[in-house]
């Protein structure tokens, strides 16, 4: 009969440990950005750097900090301060090792600033009303397998966009 009792207390607490990480998952995720079936942002709410995708659109954090985990992505038609137009691999220009943080941020600006950005947006980088910025691999991201460039553009003269900013011209 102890055997019994013992089995129905484990069988609670593995019940009440998996509600609680399920409750967890479930509020965590109610101020998640939300994708329609082609994969656009329909509806606001916070996205994980590492899963930006072209075309998403959103606004810079209330407070930069040096690494940014999250960004508040927005369906393009709404105000928003940045695009995401290319993520690119670097893991065939870098190999395993960490390149370091100054080599990540020059080929960034190299990358996002280039054809990619013409393509993109429809008018070269140089005279462009747009300027480009780049989320890059942190050490600890590179060690779990990090290897992409996020390049994003904003306004030179910060006002928000309320379009996509593919094929603008701007």
């Amino acid at each position: 009969m102890a055997t019994g009792i013992g089995f129905s207390r484990r069988w609670v607490g593995w019940l009440i440990g998996a509600l609680v990480f399920a409750g967890w998952g479930f509020f965590t995720s109610l101020d998640d950005a939300n994708r329609d079936g082609s994969g656009e942002i329909v509806a606001a709410g916070d996205l994980d750097v590492m899963t930006l995708q072209v075309g998403d659109c959103f606004n810079d954090p209330e407070v930069i900090d040096e690494v940014v985990f999250d960004v508040a992505a927005v369906p393009c038609t709404e105000a928003h301060d940045n695009e995401v137009f290319a993520v690119q691999s670097v893991a065939a220009v870098f190999g395993g090792a960490f390149p370091g943080l100054d080599a990540l941020d020059a080929h960034g600006y190299e990358t996002c600033s280039g054809q990619t950005f013409d393509s993109y947006v429809g008018t070269s980088y140089m005279d462009s009303a747009l300027e480009v910025f780049s989320f890059t691999p942190t050490e600890e991201s590179w060690d779990q397998g990090d290897r992409e460039i996020v390049c994003a553009l904003f306004r030179v003269d910060f006002a928000p966009m309320t379009r996509s900013a593919r094929n603008s011209g701007l």
